[in-house]
């Protein structure tokens, strides 16, 4: 009877971690898909709790939430005709909590912006040059505003200064927006080791090294590059005629290929890509998703968040039921990794070093 008893509890264990293995938790951060400048919180586990967390003044374009703190820096989209987007900290900590411009309507067009878990910030800047332009606007390329460094960008002026060679020392000149790296692109990722960022480009996704400056071309057409929590893996998307197939995956130490996610589903725009907090899930998000030409099933008008295991055996959506048109952009509040981050200095500590 002892032996019956002890198998049943073992079957219902086992039982138990295949409900609870197909599950993603935490809170999220995401904008409202009717209001654009609004940003609400949600539990992904019940949604029915989800409520307005902050509104901004103009619509937002791009989110992210920083890991385990108070930041939200957002990109948005004012009606200046010259430099119509800024980027926008909100920091939850404070007691009365705002909007703040960093930027100040110096860029023309910023593609994307990220917060890492330590508050520094960076963003992308697309260099549009128009006949209403007084002055040449700031180049395209990655900037870079570290937390010690923020209260120096809110309500101030600012100009540009261009770092030179591979190793950049980050002892900033006060009122300085920092340029890492001048390229083109649509897209940065940062990985939680502090010293690597990601990007992609009309080529491809590239590896960039912040203590060395070395760049390395990782796909040839991949985009929307994403780390693993645990910065030891990294996702990418292959797109064909406009819309997303495939999502690859690499080791970020040896740069070997660790398999490949197909059949994804079908949409009209492909819009993001994360991973879940405990590394098991990757995340999509789909504009228009259940068309089938085949069938001749026309696409919905609503947005979509898909879910999938690594070996894409596991499929499932989060998000749902939130509202009628589903959620547009999310980022997670809080990260389930405990990172381990050598050496432990600070940015400008690490590239100073290489000078000396």
């Amino acid at each position: 009877m002892k032996y019956v008893l002890k198998c049943l509890y073992l079957w219902l264990s086992f039982l138990l971690s295949l409900a609870t293995d197909a599950e993603i938790t935490g809170e999220v951060i995401f904008r409202h898909p009717d209001n654009p400048n609004e940003l609400w919180i949600a539990d992904v586990e019940n949604t029915d709790n989800a409520h307005l967390l902050f509104k901004q003044k103009h619509p937002i374009q791009k989110l992210s939430v920083q890991k385990n703190g108070p930041f939200i820096v957002t990109t948005a989209k004012s009606d200046n005709p010259t430099f119509p987007f800024d980027v926008y900290l909100v920091d939850r900590s404070e007691v009365l909590v705002e909007e703040h411009n960093l930027t100040h309507k110096i860029f023309t067009e910023i593609l994307d912006v990220k917060v890492s878990q330590y508050g520094d910030i960076f963003f992308l800047n697309n260099q549009i040059i128009t006949n209403i332009n007084r002055a040449p606007p700031p180049s395209s390329g990655i900037y870079f505003i570290p937390n010690y460094d923020i209260e120096k960008f809110i309500n101030l002026e600012f100009s540009i200064i261009n770092i030179p060679g591979p190793a950049p020392d980050l002892v900033l000149p006060k009122k300085k927006h920092l340029l890492l790296k001048g390229v083109e692109t649509n897209r940065v990722a940062l990985s939680p080791n502090r010293h690597q960022i990601a990007y992609d480009t009309e080529e491809g996704v590239f590896l960039f090294n912040l203590n060395t400056g070395e760049v390395v071309q990782i796909s040839r057409g991949g985009s929307f590059p994403a780390f693993s929590p645990d910065g030891k893996k990294i996702a990418y998307v292959y797109r064909y005629s406009g819309f997303a197939h495939e999502i690859e995956i690499l080791s970020t130490d040896t740069l070997r290929y660790l398999g490949n996610i197909e059949k994804l589903e079908n949409h009209v725009k492909f819009l993001d890509l994360k991973w879940s907090n405990d590394g098991k899930y990757i995340v999509y998000t789909i504009y228009g998703g259940g068309a089938d030409i085949l069938k001749q099933i026309p696409p919905d008008t609503s947005y979509h968040n898909h879910a999938v295991t690594l070996d894409g055996k596991e499929r499932f959506n989060i998000l749902d039921g939130i509202f009628d048109n589903g959620v547009p952009m999310f980022d997670w509040v809080t990260s389930e990794v405990s990172y381990t981050v050598e050496p432990k200095n600070r940015l400008t500590t690490l590239w100073g070093k290489l000078k000396q």
